[in-house]
């Protein structure tokens, strides 16, 4: 068993916590090993103060902006499959959309006409999922829907 006399002879730094912090005659007040054992602790409590807010910041629904989590959410409230979200991560890819998320609002992504390599070959597969995502619209509507200035390509 290790008594106080021999702990205070193996870590000289325990002796500040029992002067009770008075200053020490022919001492230094603050040396390494007494900022060791405070600065240890001190920088334990600030990285869990930093963690419990980053999560409380998660779960207080403030928004933030993560457009992969948000085409992941819409892929989810519409229950589609894996294969298929995968389709239209590929689809947001080759037409360069900068959020995939878009393929959800604006129909005219699905024509045929930029469409190039294997996933012009899977073109009934999107179609599927623009009639899925969106309810049977001919292709004239789909026309008139990209002539419209409100698409935007980023």
């Amino acid at each position: 068993m290790v008594t106080a006399t021999a702990a205070t002879q193996l870590f000289p730094g325990l002796l500040i916590f029992g002067a009770g912090f008075r200053i020490r005659l022919g001492h230094s007040w603050w040396d390494t090993q007494d900022l060791a054992l405070l600065s240890i602790p001190l920088i334990t409590l600030i990285l869990a103060i930093w963690c419990l807010a980053r999560a409380n910041r998660k779960q207080d629904g403030r928004p933030y902006y993560q457009p992969r989590g948000l085409f992941l959410e819409l892929c989810t409230a519409h229950q589609l499959p894996l294969g298929s979200r995968w389709l239209l991560w590929r689809l947001a890819r080759q037409l360069r959309l900068r959020r995939a998320s878009q393929l959800f609002v604006d129909p005219h992504w699905f024509a045929a006409d930029g469409l190039r390599g294997r996933l012009a070959k899977r073109m009934p597969e999107l179609l599927q999922l623009r009639d899925q995502l969106f309810g049977h619209q001919p292709l004239v509507q789909l026309g008139e829907i990209a002539a419209s200035p409100s698409v935007v390509r980023e």
